[in-house]
């Protein structure tokens, strides 16, 4: 007695062949696969909006450390370095928000 030998994907394609779908597989599928992708696109769309707010906060910040920092070297509080420094600080420390 000989024994044939089967590929797995030739056994799968005579499988998929005995046994068809049901016609409202396709349209499941095809609703399934709208609903991903417009839950995939609306949490896109958050995330953009979420990190241009976060990149908006962390400008601002930076900017009103510099400004504080401006008025107190005009008030000779501060010297120029201080103010170099303290936007590297602050940089950093926001760079991750």
């Amino acid at each position: 007695m000989r024994s044939r030998a089967v590929s797995f994907p030739a056994l799968c394609w005579a499988s998929m062949r005995a046994w068809p779908p049901p016609k409202s597989a396709s349209a499941d599928f095809a609703e399934a696969h709208s609903n991903f992708v417009r839950a995939q696109v609306q949490t896109a769309e958050t995330s953009a909006a979420f990190g241009a707010a976060m990149r908006t906060a962390r400008f601002l910040l930076q900017s009103a450390i510099i400004g504080v920092g401006a008025h107190l070297v005009i008030t000779d509080t501060l010297t120029a370095g201080a103010i170099i420094a303290a936007s590297i600080i602050a940089g950093r420390a926001v760079g991750p928000v």
